[in-house]
């Protein structure tokens, strides 16, 4: 216990960790000041949305459908006023109340298409299911595929009248800023752990101690997950705490389908279910990426390789489609990338599976046994190289 209260320590004391997490800090308070957009849009919407809320029903689209007829014929009625274009036209200036009706019809719209879209999607799939079935294919990968998807979308929940703003935004997070957030400190924190040691000798002493064949690298290695997983912790309290102060803590229990990026995902969870899945994900990927840093800052005499290396192990698989590169080995690497899964969110947005001997294994299951295995050999080789000092 000692020992690894001592890597923590070590870890922890770090000044340029808190420099960076201020850094951060900073830039997500210039982007919490943002989250409420105009206070008054907001709570508007959000009062016309708990008086309907509620299944999508066909009078709720009704009264979107007038709404936004409305707005179109006569958009002088959500507008403080009419001002003349030099070229011809005229221009509005929309009022809040009016922009949270516009937006109120757009949702309730957005919903019932989503649900027909879904309603098509499953009458495509149980044609194409039944087809495979009479051709005599039911054995195949292709109608084992389409069954999972068939059942999976089936038991998806239909999106739902409401308004969740601060689940949302906070969901948001991790794909947009947390997860760049996370692999910066994994970096600055970890990098010099083992570096450090070479450069001040202090691991041949460390190797001809006692504890040295076993313990101190353990320590290590625990140290280090339990450092990613505060990381994890603090950024997401910090995150939803801001979400919930400026935006409510209203819609949990709505299914993720109401956030439209999501509207596609096969998974039947809710917000806030979702959102501790998302933490989880992050959490594994993050740990693995970390012990990954540990492994190269065992072979580095300098902190600057791990630190080098590591970043870019995480930012290839973000900059390869930038770039224009599409090799279907890279892209498939990528898919299993560390930084693919701190993002999360291509993890759920839509049906994607591995063949895995005939049977389809979801892309969520696939990239999280990816995280085992990488995190066991990054383990394994960690003590293997570090150990090997021994000897020269």
């Amino acid at each position: 216990m000692d020992i690894l209260k001592h890597e923590l320590y070590k870890i922890f004391a770090r000044k340029s960790l808190y420099l960076a997490a201020l850094f951060f800090l900073l830039i997500f308070g210039l982007y919490a000041y943002g989250l409420p957009g105009d206070p008054a849009i907001n709570r508007q919407l959000a009062n016309y949305l708990g008086a309907v809320q509620g299944p999508v029903t066909a009078q709720k689209v009704n009264i979107a459908e007038q709404g936004q007829k409305e707005y179109e014929n006569h958009p002088e009625n959500y507008a403080t006023g009419l001002k003349a274009l030099p070229g011809g036209g005229t221009s509005v200036k929309i009022t809040p109340e009016g922009m949270a009706k516009i937006e109120f019809y757009g949702t309730i719209l957005g919903m019932n298409a989503q649900i027909r879209d879904r309603s098509a999607a499953l009458a495509e799939l149980s044609n194409e299911i039944n087809s495979l079935a009479k051709a005599n294919s039911a054995n195949t990968f292709d109608y084992r595929t389409k069954a999972l998807e068939y059942q999976m979308l089936k038991n998806t929940n239909l999106p739902v009248v409401g308004y969740s703003g601060g689940w949302g935004q906070g969901i948001d997070f991790i794909p947009t800023f947390g997860w760049v957030f996370m692999g910066a400190l994994i970096l600055l924190g970890l990098s010099p752990v083992f570096s450090e040691e070479y450069s001040t000798g202090m691991a041949s002493i460390i190797l001809s101690s006692k504890h040295g064949k076993g313990k101190v690298i353990t320590a290590k290695i625990l140290a280090t997950c339990i450092y990613i997983t505060g990381l994890v912790l603090f950024f997401a309290i910090v995150n939803m705490a801001t979400c919930f102060l400026v935006l409510g803590t209203h819609g949990g229990g709505y299914p993720l389908q109401n956030i439209y990026l999501y509207r596609a995902s096969p998974y039947a969870l809710t917000l806030a279910r979702y959102f501790t899945y998302e933490i989880l994900v992050s959490l594994a990927g993050s740990i693995a990426f970390g012990l990954l840093v540990l492994l190269i800052s065992s072979v580095s005499r300098s902190a600057l390789i791990p630190l080098f290396a590591g970043g870019v192990v995480f930012a290839t698989p973000l900059a390869l489609p930038k770039l224009g590169i599409n090799i279907a080995w890279l892209n498939r690497l990528c898919e299993l990338s560390y930084s693919e899964v701190m993002r999360v969110k291509n993890l759920f947005i839509t049906f994607k599976v591995y063949d895995f001997f005939g049977r389809p294994v979801m892309y969520l299951d696939v990239v999280l046994l990816a995280m085992v295995i990488y995190s066991i050999v990054s383990v394994w080789l960690t003590y293997y190289t570090f150990k090997r000092h021994q000897v020269s």
